[in-house]
Protein backbone atom coordinates (compact mmCIF):
# COMPACT_ATOMS: atom_id res chain seq x y z
CA UNK A 1 0.00 0.00 0.00
CA UNK A 2 1.35 3.37 -0.98
CA UNK A 3 2.00 6.04 1.64
CA UNK A 4 0.87 9.62 1.09
CA UNK A 5 2.41 12.96 1.95
CA UNK A 6 5.91 11.79 1.22
CA UNK A 7 6.00 8.80 3.59
CA UNK A 8 7.82 5.83 2.00
CA UNK A 9 5.96 2.57 1.61
CA UNK A 10 7.88 -0.29 3.19
CA UNK A 11 10.40 -2.05 1.01
CA UNK A 12 8.79 -5.11 -0.55
CA UNK A 13 5.31 -4.23 0.73
CA UNK A 14 4.14 -3.33 -2.75
CA UNK A 15 4.68 -5.27 -5.90
CA UNK A 16 7.54 -3.78 -7.91
CA UNK A 17 6.82 -2.54 -11.42
CA UNK A 18 6.73 -5.41 -13.88
CA UNK A 19 9.89 -5.86 -15.89
CA UNK A 20 11.89 -3.48 -13.75
CA UNK A 21 13.23 -5.37 -10.79
CA UNK A 22 12.74 -9.04 -11.57
CA UNK A 23 12.84 -11.62 -8.79
CA UNK A 24 14.17 -10.83 -5.31
CA UNK A 25 17.94 -10.71 -5.38
CA UNK A 26 18.14 -9.71 -9.05
CA UNK A 27 20.21 -6.75 -10.15
CA UNK A 28 18.09 -3.72 -10.92
CA UNK A 29 17.42 -3.22 -14.60
CA UNK A 30 18.49 -0.03 -16.40
CA UNK A 31 14.82 0.97 -16.79
CA UNK A 32 14.89 2.43 -13.26
CA UNK A 33 15.91 5.93 -14.28
CA UNK A 34 18.56 8.17 -12.81
CA UNK A 35 17.24 11.60 -13.70
CA UNK A 36 20.12 14.08 -14.27
CA UNK A 37 18.20 16.96 -12.68
CA UNK A 38 17.52 14.94 -9.54
CA UNK A 39 21.12 13.72 -9.49
CA UNK A 40 22.44 17.28 -9.56
CA UNK A 41 20.67 17.99 -6.27
CA UNK A 42 22.84 15.44 -4.44
CA UNK A 43 26.36 16.47 -3.35
CA UNK A 44 28.79 13.84 -4.65
CA UNK A 45 30.89 11.76 -2.30
CA UNK A 46 34.57 12.61 -2.16
CA UNK A 47 36.99 9.89 -3.41
CA UNK A 48 37.61 8.47 0.09
CA UNK A 49 33.90 8.31 0.89
CA UNK A 50 33.17 6.67 -2.46
CA UNK A 51 35.88 4.05 -1.92
CA UNK A 52 34.51 3.37 1.57
CA UNK A 53 30.99 2.85 0.23
CA UNK A 54 32.20 0.56 -2.53
CA UNK A 55 34.30 -1.50 -0.09
CA UNK A 56 31.28 -1.85 2.19
CA UNK A 57 29.04 -3.01 -0.66
CA UNK A 58 31.68 -5.49 -1.85
CA UNK A 59 31.97 -6.95 1.64
CA UNK A 60 28.39 -6.79 2.93
CA UNK A 61 26.33 -6.38 -0.21
CA UNK A 62 23.69 -3.69 -0.58
CA UNK A 63 21.78 -3.72 2.70
CA UNK A 64 19.58 -0.63 2.18
CA UNK A 65 16.61 -0.18 -0.07
CA UNK A 66 16.74 2.52 -2.67
CA UNK A 67 13.86 5.01 -2.89
CA UNK A 68 11.94 5.76 -6.10
CA UNK A 69 9.19 8.17 -7.06
CA UNK A 70 6.03 6.04 -7.28
CA UNK A 71 4.51 5.85 -10.73
CA UNK A 72 7.54 7.46 -12.40
CA UNK A 73 10.30 4.93 -11.64
CA UNK A 74 12.82 7.74 -10.96
CA UNK A 75 15.45 7.36 -8.26
CA UNK A 76 15.13 9.72 -5.31
CA UNK A 77 17.75 8.18 -3.01
CA UNK A 78 20.54 5.66 -3.46
CA UNK A 79 22.19 6.94 -6.65
CA UNK A 80 25.73 6.03 -5.65
CA UNK A 81 24.67 2.58 -4.44
CA UNK A 82 22.79 1.91 -7.67
CA UNK A 83 25.76 2.93 -9.80
CA UNK A 84 28.18 0.77 -7.76
CA UNK A 85 25.87 -2.26 -7.70
CA UNK A 86 25.21 -2.08 -11.42
CA UNK A 87 28.92 -1.86 -12.13
CA UNK A 88 29.81 -4.74 -9.79
CA UNK A 89 26.75 -6.91 -10.58
CA UNK A 90 25.62 -6.94 -6.94
CA UNK A 91 21.88 -7.50 -6.24
CA UNK A 92 19.72 -4.63 -5.02
CA UNK A 93 16.84 -4.82 -2.55
CA UNK A 94 13.35 -4.08 -3.79
CA UNK A 95 12.74 -0.33 -3.64
CA UNK A 96 10.71 1.77 -1.31
CA UNK A 97 8.29 3.98 -3.22
CA UNK A 98 7.08 7.48 -2.39
CA UNK A 99 3.96 9.14 -3.76
CA UNK A 100 4.56 12.82 -4.49
CA UNK A 101 2.13 15.18 -6.26
CA UNK A 102 4.56 16.79 -8.69
CA UNK A 103 8.11 16.90 -9.96
CA UNK A 104 8.73 20.02 -7.88
CA UNK A 105 7.71 18.11 -4.74
CA UNK A 106 9.91 15.18 -5.74
CA UNK A 107 12.94 17.45 -6.16
CA UNK A 108 12.21 19.09 -2.81
CA UNK A 109 12.07 15.63 -1.21
CA UNK A 110 15.54 14.85 -2.59
CA UNK A 111 16.96 18.05 -1.08
CA UNK A 112 15.32 17.53 2.31
CA UNK A 113 16.39 13.89 2.39
CA UNK A 114 20.03 14.93 1.93
CA UNK A 115 19.76 17.45 4.77
CA UNK A 116 17.98 14.95 6.99
CA UNK A 117 20.06 11.82 6.41
CA UNK A 118 23.50 12.74 5.01
CA UNK A 119 25.99 12.84 7.89
CA UNK A 120 29.05 13.57 5.77
CA UNK A 121 27.97 16.94 4.35
CA UNK A 122 30.27 19.91 4.86
CA UNK A 123 28.83 23.14 6.24
CA UNK A 124 29.24 24.71 2.79
CA UNK A 125 27.28 21.88 1.15
CA UNK A 126 24.58 22.11 3.80
CA UNK A 127 24.35 25.86 3.23
CA UNK A 128 23.78 25.37 -0.52
CA UNK A 129 21.18 22.69 0.16
CA UNK A 130 19.40 24.95 2.66
CA UNK A 131 19.27 27.71 0.05
CA UNK A 132 17.90 25.18 -2.47
CA UNK A 133 15.23 24.10 0.01
CA UNK A 134 14.38 27.70 0.95
CA UNK A 135 13.93 28.74 -2.69
CA UNK A 136 11.88 25.68 -3.62
CA UNK A 137 9.57 26.05 -0.61
CA UNK A 138 9.11 29.73 -1.45
CA UNK A 139 8.24 28.89 -5.04
CA UNK A 140 5.73 26.20 -4.03
CA UNK A 141 4.15 28.54 -1.47
CA UNK A 142 3.81 31.27 -4.08
CA UNK A 143 2.16 28.87 -6.52
CA UNK A 144 -0.22 27.69 -3.80
CA UNK A 145 -1.22 31.26 -2.93
CA UNK A 146 -1.84 31.98 -6.61
CA UNK A 147 -3.97 28.83 -6.92
CA UNK A 148 -6.05 29.77 -3.90
CA UNK A 149 -6.46 33.34 -5.09
CA UNK A 150 -7.75 32.06 -8.43
CA UNK A 151 -10.36 29.94 -6.66
CA UNK A 152 -11.87 32.78 -4.62
CA UNK A 153 -15.51 33.55 -5.56
CA UNK A 154 -17.09 36.95 -4.98
CA UNK A 155 -20.70 38.22 -5.05
CA UNK A 156 -21.80 41.76 -4.32
CA UNK A 157 -18.37 42.58 -2.91
CA UNK A 158 -18.48 39.64 -0.47
CA UNK A 159 -16.05 36.75 -0.54
CA UNK A 160 -17.97 33.45 -0.75
CA UNK A 161 -14.84 31.30 -0.32
CA UNK A 162 -12.74 31.06 2.78
CA UNK A 163 -9.66 30.16 0.71
CA UNK A 164 -8.24 33.63 1.29
CA UNK A 165 -9.05 33.86 4.99
CA UNK A 166 -6.28 34.23 7.55
CA UNK A 167 -6.62 30.70 8.82
CA UNK A 168 -5.78 29.35 5.36
CA UNK A 169 -2.84 31.63 4.64
CA UNK A 170 -0.43 29.47 6.55
CA UNK A 171 2.32 30.52 8.90
CA UNK A 172 4.60 33.43 8.16
CA UNK A 173 7.53 32.49 5.91
CA UNK A 174 10.88 32.16 7.59
CA UNK A 175 13.40 34.90 6.86
CA UNK A 176 16.85 33.90 5.62
CA UNK A 177 18.32 34.70 9.02
CA UNK A 178 15.81 32.37 10.70
CA UNK A 179 16.52 29.64 8.16
CA UNK A 180 20.26 29.98 8.78
CA UNK A 181 19.80 29.79 12.55
CA UNK A 182 17.51 26.78 12.20
CA UNK A 183 20.18 24.98 10.19
CA UNK A 184 22.90 26.03 12.67
CA UNK A 185 24.66 28.02 9.97
CA UNK A 186 26.03 31.53 10.23
CA UNK A 187 24.06 34.18 8.40
CA UNK A 188 27.18 35.05 6.40
CA UNK A 189 27.60 31.48 5.19
CA UNK A 190 23.94 31.35 4.21
CA UNK A 191 24.24 34.72 2.44
CA UNK A 192 27.32 33.51 0.56
CA UNK A 193 25.44 30.38 -0.48
CA UNK A 194 22.58 32.51 -1.86
CA UNK A 195 25.03 34.53 -3.96
CA UNK A 196 27.17 31.59 -5.12
CA UNK A 197 24.08 29.68 -6.23
CA UNK A 198 23.59 32.42 -8.85
CA UNK A 199 26.79 31.17 -10.51
CA UNK A 200 25.95 27.50 -11.27
CA UNK A 201 29.51 26.49 -12.20
CA UNK A 202 30.87 27.79 -8.88
CA UNK A 203 28.00 26.24 -6.91
CA UNK A 204 28.75 22.92 -8.60
CA UNK A 205 32.38 23.12 -7.46
CA UNK A 206 31.33 23.89 -3.88
CA UNK A 207 28.86 21.00 -4.07
CA UNK A 208 31.70 18.72 -5.21
CA UNK A 209 34.02 19.96 -2.44
CA UNK A 210 36.42 21.53 -4.94
CA UNK A 211 35.92 25.07 -3.62
CA UNK A 212 34.90 26.56 -0.32
CA UNK A 213 32.06 29.06 -0.23
CA UNK A 214 34.53 31.82 0.62
CA UNK A 215 36.68 30.96 -2.42
CA UNK A 216 33.63 30.73 -4.67
CA UNK A 217 32.33 34.07 -3.39
CA UNK A 218 35.71 35.68 -4.06
CA UNK A 219 35.71 34.31 -7.61
CA UNK A 220 32.14 35.53 -8.17
CA UNK A 221 33.05 39.04 -7.03
CA UNK A 222 36.11 38.95 -9.29
CA UNK A 223 33.93 38.09 -12.27
CA UNK A 224 31.41 40.79 -11.41
CA UNK A 225 34.17 43.36 -11.00
CA UNK A 226 35.71 42.43 -14.33
CA UNK A 227 32.33 42.44 -16.07
CA UNK A 228 31.51 45.86 -14.67
CA UNK A 229 34.85 47.34 -15.71
CA UNK A 230 34.70 45.77 -19.15
CA UNK A 231 31.07 46.62 -19.84
CA UNK A 232 30.43 48.56 -23.03
CA UNK A 233 28.60 51.38 -21.27
CA UNK A 234 31.40 51.83 -18.73
CA UNK A 235 34.09 51.80 -21.41
CA UNK A 236 32.19 54.34 -23.52
CA UNK A 237 31.86 56.69 -20.57
CA UNK A 238 35.56 56.41 -19.83
CA UNK A 239 36.55 56.97 -23.45
CA UNK A 240 34.61 60.22 -23.46
CA UNK A 241 36.19 61.33 -20.20
CA UNK A 242 39.60 59.91 -21.08
CA UNK A 243 39.78 57.93 -17.83
CA UNK A 244 41.98 54.90 -17.16
CA UNK A 245 41.88 52.16 -14.57
CA UNK A 246 45.53 51.19 -15.06
CA UNK A 247 48.42 53.42 -16.15
CA UNK A 248 51.97 52.17 -16.71
CA UNK A 249 54.60 54.91 -16.85
CA UNK A 250 58.12 54.44 -18.20
CA UNK A 251 59.40 58.02 -18.16
CA UNK A 252 62.50 59.14 -20.05
CA UNK A 253 64.65 59.64 -16.96
CA UNK A 254 67.42 62.26 -17.32
CA UNK A 255 70.30 59.77 -17.43
CA UNK A 256 72.32 61.57 -20.10
CA UNK A 257 75.16 63.64 -18.65
CA UNK A 258 74.54 62.32 -15.13
CA UNK A 259 76.70 59.18 -15.22
CA UNK A 260 79.86 59.74 -13.14
CA UNK A 261 83.10 59.21 -14.99
CA UNK A 262 84.11 56.30 -12.73
CA UNK A 263 80.95 54.34 -13.71
CA UNK A 264 81.94 52.27 -16.73
CA UNK A 265 79.11 50.20 -18.20
CA UNK A 266 79.75 46.97 -20.03
CA UNK A 267 76.91 47.61 -22.46
CA UNK A 268 75.53 51.13 -22.42
CA UNK A 269 73.53 53.05 -24.97
CA UNK A 270 72.38 56.61 -25.19
CA UNK A 271 68.60 56.90 -25.07
CA UNK A 272 66.68 56.61 -28.33
CA UNK A 273 64.08 59.16 -27.21
CA UNK A 274 64.12 62.74 -25.83
CA UNK A 275 64.71 62.98 -22.11
CA UNK A 276 62.70 64.86 -19.48
CA UNK A 277 63.93 66.58 -16.35
CA UNK A 278 62.64 65.40 -13.00
CA UNK A 279 60.59 68.58 -12.73
CA UNK A 280 59.01 67.95 -16.13
CA UNK A 281 58.18 64.39 -15.16
CA UNK A 282 56.65 65.61 -11.93
CA UNK A 283 54.50 68.41 -13.37
CA UNK A 284 53.56 67.20 -16.84
CA UNK A 285 52.89 63.54 -16.04
CA UNK A 286 51.32 64.60 -12.75
CA UNK A 287 48.87 66.87 -14.59
CA UNK A 288 47.94 64.04 -16.94
CA UNK A 289 47.32 61.66 -14.04
CA UNK A 290 45.17 64.23 -12.26
CA UNK A 291 42.95 64.51 -15.34
CA UNK A 292 42.87 60.97 -16.71
CA UNK A 293 43.25 58.61 -13.74
CA UNK A 294 40.09 56.95 -12.39
CA UNK A 295 39.15 57.55 -8.73
CA UNK A 296 40.12 53.91 -8.05
CA UNK A 297 43.10 53.05 -10.24
CA UNK A 298 46.53 51.41 -10.38
CA UNK A 299 49.76 53.14 -11.41
CA UNK A 300 52.99 51.29 -12.21
CA UNK A 301 56.06 53.54 -12.46
CA UNK A 302 59.18 52.00 -14.01
CA UNK A 303 62.51 53.09 -12.58
CA UNK A 304 66.13 52.04 -12.40
CA UNK A 305 68.19 51.68 -9.23
CA UNK A 306 69.59 55.20 -9.72
CA UNK A 307 66.20 56.91 -9.86
CA UNK A 308 64.36 54.78 -7.29
CA UNK A 309 64.51 57.52 -4.57
CA UNK A 310 63.24 60.10 -7.07
CA UNK A 311 60.49 57.75 -8.24
CA UNK A 312 59.23 57.32 -4.67
CA UNK A 313 59.11 61.11 -4.27
CA UNK A 314 57.11 61.36 -7.51
CA UNK A 315 54.55 58.87 -6.25
CA UNK A 316 54.04 61.05 -3.18
CA UNK A 317 53.95 64.28 -5.22
CA UNK A 318 51.26 62.82 -7.50
CA UNK A 319 49.05 62.05 -4.50
CA UNK A 320 49.31 58.28 -4.92
CA UNK A 321 49.66 55.61 -2.25
CA UNK A 322 52.74 53.39 -2.40
CA UNK A 323 51.84 49.71 -2.31
CA UNK A 324 54.89 47.72 -3.36
CA UNK A 325 57.70 47.08 -5.82
CA UNK A 326 57.79 44.73 -8.79
CA UNK A 327 61.23 43.57 -9.90
CA UNK A 328 62.30 42.48 -13.37
CA UNK A 329 65.22 40.05 -13.12
CA UNK A 330 67.31 40.43 -16.28
CA UNK A 331 70.02 38.24 -17.73
CA UNK A 332 72.57 41.01 -17.61
CA UNK A 333 72.91 44.70 -16.96
CA UNK A 334 75.26 47.63 -16.39
CA UNK A 335 78.40 47.01 -14.32
CA UNK A 336 79.78 50.14 -12.62
CA UNK A 337 83.41 49.97 -11.53
CA UNK A 338 83.75 48.12 -8.21
CA UNK A 339 79.98 47.69 -8.07
CA UNK A 340 77.64 44.74 -8.61
CA UNK A 341 75.93 44.06 -11.91
CA UNK A 342 72.64 45.91 -11.91
CA UNK A 343 70.60 43.18 -13.59
CA UNK A 344 67.23 44.33 -12.32
CA UNK A 345 64.70 47.04 -13.03
CA UNK A 346 61.74 48.01 -10.94
CA UNK A 347 58.14 49.08 -11.30
CA UNK A 348 56.69 50.86 -8.28
CA UNK A 349 53.14 49.73 -7.65
CA UNK A 350 50.94 52.58 -6.38
CA UNK A 351 47.27 53.42 -6.47
CA UNK A 352 44.65 56.09 -6.19
CA UNK A 353 41.61 55.21 -4.11
CA UNK A 354 40.98 51.52 -3.45
CA UNK A 355 41.19 49.49 -6.70
CA UNK A 356 41.07 45.69 -6.57
CA UNK A 357 42.93 43.09 -8.58
CA UNK A 358 40.63 40.68 -10.38
CA UNK A 359 42.99 37.69 -10.05
CA UNK A 360 45.82 37.13 -7.60
CA UNK A 361 46.80 33.54 -8.42
CA UNK A 362 50.51 33.11 -9.24
CA UNK A 363 50.87 36.87 -8.88
CA UNK A 364 54.54 37.42 -8.08
CA UNK A 365 56.39 40.67 -7.40
CA UNK A 366 59.53 39.31 -9.05
CA UNK A 367 59.71 37.86 -12.55
CA UNK A 368 62.38 36.82 -15.05
CA UNK A 369 62.35 37.90 -18.67
CA UNK A 370 64.93 38.46 -21.41
CA UNK A 371 65.97 41.98 -22.36
CA UNK A 372 64.46 43.46 -25.53
CA UNK A 373 65.18 46.61 -27.47
CA UNK A 374 66.52 49.60 -25.61
CA UNK A 375 64.28 50.48 -22.64
CA UNK A 376 61.55 48.12 -23.89
CA UNK A 377 59.70 46.42 -21.07
CA UNK A 378 59.03 42.66 -21.19
CA UNK A 379 55.79 41.18 -22.49
CA UNK A 380 55.48 38.98 -19.40
CA UNK A 381 54.85 42.15 -17.35
CA UNK A 382 51.98 43.20 -19.60
CA UNK A 383 50.58 39.66 -19.69
CA UNK A 384 50.47 39.78 -15.90
CA UNK A 385 48.63 43.13 -15.86
CA UNK A 386 46.12 41.95 -18.46
CA UNK A 387 45.34 38.99 -16.20
CA UNK A 388 45.14 40.74 -12.82
CA UNK A 389 43.49 44.01 -13.84
CA UNK A 390 40.44 45.04 -15.83
CA UNK A 391 39.09 48.18 -17.43
CA UNK A 392 40.93 50.66 -19.64
CA UNK A 393 44.73 50.55 -19.54
CA UNK A 394 47.34 53.03 -20.73
CA UNK A 395 51.06 52.60 -21.34
CA UNK A 396 52.89 55.96 -21.22
CA UNK A 397 56.10 56.36 -23.22
CA UNK A 398 55.69 52.88 -24.63
CA UNK A 399 58.19 51.63 -27.20
CA UNK A 400 55.75 49.43 -29.11
CA UNK A 401 52.06 48.69 -29.50
CA UNK A 402 50.88 46.52 -26.61
CA UNK A 403 47.76 44.38 -26.61
CA UNK A 404 45.13 45.59 -24.16
CA UNK A 405 46.78 49.01 -23.65
CA UNK A 406 46.32 52.41 -25.23
CA UNK A 407 49.60 54.01 -26.21
CA UNK A 408 50.92 57.43 -25.19
CA UNK A 409 54.41 58.54 -26.07
CA UNK A 410 56.88 59.92 -28.54
CA UNK A 411 57.70 56.54 -30.05
CA UNK A 412 54.09 55.34 -30.30
CA UNK A 413 52.37 55.23 -33.66
CA UNK A 414 49.80 58.03 -34.15
CA UNK A 415 46.82 55.65 -34.19
CA UNK A 416 47.71 54.41 -30.71
CA UNK A 417 47.82 57.84 -29.08
CA UNK A 418 45.55 58.41 -26.10
CA UNK A 419 43.87 61.71 -25.14
CA UNK A 420 46.40 64.43 -24.37
CA UNK A 421 49.49 62.38 -25.18
CA UNK A 422 51.21 64.17 -28.05
CA UNK A 423 51.37 67.69 -26.53
CA UNK A 424 53.39 66.55 -23.50
CA UNK A 425 55.81 64.63 -25.66
CA UNK A 426 56.10 67.56 -28.04
CA UNK A 427 57.17 69.73 -25.13
CA UNK A 428 59.73 67.13 -24.17
CA UNK A 429 61.08 67.04 -27.72
CA UNK A 430 61.38 70.82 -27.82
CA UNK A 431 63.05 70.98 -24.42
CA UNK A 432 65.73 68.48 -25.40
CA UNK A 433 66.16 69.20 -29.08
CA UNK A 434 69.83 69.57 -30.04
Amino acid sequence: MSARNGAPRAAGAARPPTGTYGAPGAVMEPSARIDPEFRKLIPPLDPDQLRGLEDSIRHWGNRDSIVVWAGHNILLDGHQRVEICRRLGIPLKLPAEIDLPSRAHAELWVVENQLRNRRNLTDDQRALLMVERYERLSKLAKEERARKAASVRWRDGECLSDASSDKHRGSKRDTRAEVARGAKLSERRFRYAVEVKKAPDLAEKVFAGQLSLVEAMREKRTRENRAMLESISTRKAKEIAGLYDVIVIDPPWPVQGQIPLNEIFISSELPHYPLMTLEQIKTEIGAYLAEHLCPDAFVFLWTTQKFLPDALKLIEAWGLKYRGLFTWHKRGGPKPLNQPIFNSEHAIYACRGAPEFVDTKAFWTCFKAPRGAHSEKPEVFYEMLRRVTAGRRLDMFNRRKIKGFDGWGYETADEDQSPGGPPVCAQAVQAHAP
